[in-house]
């Protein structure tokens, strides 16, 4: 059930599905738009199918809530320390 913890993604491209997927912070899943292309696993095409995959307990969506409220955290804050590709 990791998929339920993804973010929801609408991906690279502009066809503007409807599309489903769990919230964490909210504790269901919502409608969201999906691109079409792209975007991860935590989208469904019903409602039903996303509450039927992603159904959890009290004590399964404190941990998902947790472990979303930590990735939101840290986002952005990385940097990347790579040698230039002109040095040798």
């Amino acid at each position: 059930k990791q998929i339920c913890s993804l973010p929801l993604e609408s991906g690279m491209c502009r066809a503007g599905h409807q599309a489903w997927g769990f919230s964490p912070e909210k504790r269901q899943c919502i409608r969201f738009t999906w691109g079409g292309c792209d975007g991860n696993k935590n989208r469904f095409e019903t409602k039903q199918a996303c509450e039927e995959f992603c159904s959890f307990d009290e004590t399964e969506l404190e941990s998902l809530g947790a472990n979303q409220s930590e990735f939101e955290e840290v986002q952005g804050v990385c940097s990347c320390k790579c040698p230039k590709c002109s040095d040798p």
